[in-house]
């Protein structure tokens, strides 16, 4: 951050935003009682150029604001003209989670200090990836191919399933992306099956990811028909399976690949303290791993690819994929039934929170509702659950008592930053909640992780 050319009248204030964002709500204010209350000024989208120009005023000084650009890595420009004050040319800047603010500004007036707040507007944005390929870098200066899933870390990083290309990468707070773990393998996309550190591990189209209280990432290693555990320091092991397919209870692996457990496809990956939760997509079934006792059991699911609610194994689902644990349940995306399951904890009785018996987009309440092709979902604080309603290219939200809401994307697949139902999404099927009205979309026919702020 920085304030370039200064005059005595004039400045022009740098801020650095997200490569690629748009729409944000600009304010400049004073203390003292030059501005007593900030003004939002107009809204602008970056990526289209335009420029707009903005003025308001106090009974002490007039403030213009004119010129607003995007620069070169995601930095904005903002000219602002001031009526008797001058500045320094230099200045400290602070960075709070949204908001960029200048500090320690010098001038002939007794105001020691400015602030521009730079304000994401609600709506959908782009963190990171420029388009397909495999590339690491800043912002949409890095690339991913088919990007699957996405989980926001312990250390505060979102870790991605980079389905494609058969790796975990690592993007931190600010958008750098790097390689975590992966690409050891052959072959153009580097797959295969591989333990390892780092980048001498292989995968083969990772499609899931979660990850555990102490840090470590779990990963459902789909063409593996394997779940890989990758800890905080890289290493890669094989919880499940031995990357051959098949249906099986049995157990773990804690020497090599010795275990007797078998799965087909797993697409969905959740920890839950004591027990490991497994979407096992092509045999249909809910697995559950007790990993201090060693076992792999199946925990819900007949195996038929059916719909039917009951309990346990009486139950029946048709490629479960997205899981995730709430207060005495778990919640199931249960793909190609387009509906949302719900376990409980306590009988294990799995019961339809949401959509029914056919496909659509239908918001509403319970079998009321629709959806397509469901793959993912991610837990509020407030209980809310968030749905990647991949066929419908929707972003959804469902209350503890099953009503559901459209929050984000107009329905057509596509790619378009902008306001929440304007905005435009190509299959996504990964989430995760980064915080209150924050949420991280794995936009995967677009390559790309998006940011829907829903205030």
């Amino acid at each position: 951050m920085k304030l370039e050319k200064a005059t005595q009248t004039h400045a022009r204030l740098v801020c650095k935003a997200l490569d690629g964002n748009g729409f944000y709500t600009i304010s400049i204010s004073w203390p003292g009682g030059m501005i007593s209350t900030p003004n939002p000024v107009a809204e602008f989208v970056s990526q289209t150029g335009e420029r707009h120009t903005v003025a308001f005023s106090s009974d002490y000084s007039q403030v213009e604001a004119t010129g607003l650009r995007q620069l070169a890595k995601g930095y904005y420009s903002l000219d602002v003209r001031l009526s008797d004050l001058s500045f320094s040319t230099e200045a400290l800047w602070r960075d709070t989670e949204e908001i960029y603010i200048a500090e320690g500004l010098t001038t002939k007036c007794d105001f020691p200090l400015a602030e521009a707040d730079l304000a994401l507007k609600p709506g959908a944005r782009t963190f990171a990836g420029g388009g397909n390929g495999y590339v690491d870098g800043e912002g949409i200066g890095a690339s991913f191919n088919s990007s699957g899933d996405v989980v926001l870390g312990k250390d505060g990083n979102l870790y991605v399933a980079d389905t494609g290309n058969n790796r975990i990468r690592k993007i931190t707070p600010e958008g750098v992306v790097s390689t975590f773990a992966g690409g050891g393998g052959s072959g153009t996309r580097q797959a295969g099956f591989i333990d390892g550190l780092r980048t001498a591990a292989a995968f083969n189209e990772p499609s899931a990811i979660a990850v555990e209280s102490n840090g470590n990432l779990l990963v459902a290693d789909s063409g593996n028909h394997a779940i890989r555990r990758v800890t905080t320091s890289g290493e890669v092991q094989t919880l499940v399976g031995n990357g051959t397919e098949g249906d099986a209870e049995g157990t773990i692996n804690t020497s090599g690949l010795n275990g007797t457990a078998r799965l087909r496809y797993p697409c969905g990956i959740v920890s839950a303290g004591t027990y490991i939760y497994i979407a096992d997509s092509n045999n249909n079934k809910i697995r559950r791993v007790y990993e201090s006792q060693g076992t792999v059991t199946t925990y819900a699911g007949s195996g038929t690819a059916s719909w039917a609610d009951g309990t346990g194994t009486s139950a029946s689902f048709r490629f479960p994929s997205g899981i995730i644990t709430g207060p005495g349940a778990i919640y199931i995306a249960d793909t190609m039934n387009h509906r949302i399951r719900k376990i409980n904890t306590a009988n294990v009785n799995v019961s339809t929170l949401a959509g029914g018996a056919s496909s659509g987009s239908a918001d509403g309440l319970g079998p009321a509702a629709s959806f397509t092709s469901p793959r993912a979902l991610a837990l509020s604080a407030s209980g809310y659950i968030y749905v990647a309603d991949s066929g419908n290219n929707k972003i959804r939200s469902i209350t503890p008592e099953g009503q559901v809401t459209t929050i984000a994307g107009s329905g057509t697949a596509g790619y378009q930053d902008g306001p929440a139902l304007d905005s435009s999404f190509s299959n996504p099927r990964g989430l995760s909640s980064g915080g209150p009205g924050k949420l991280f979309v794995a936009d995967t026919w677009n390559s790309k992780i998006r940011l829907v702020l829903t205030r």
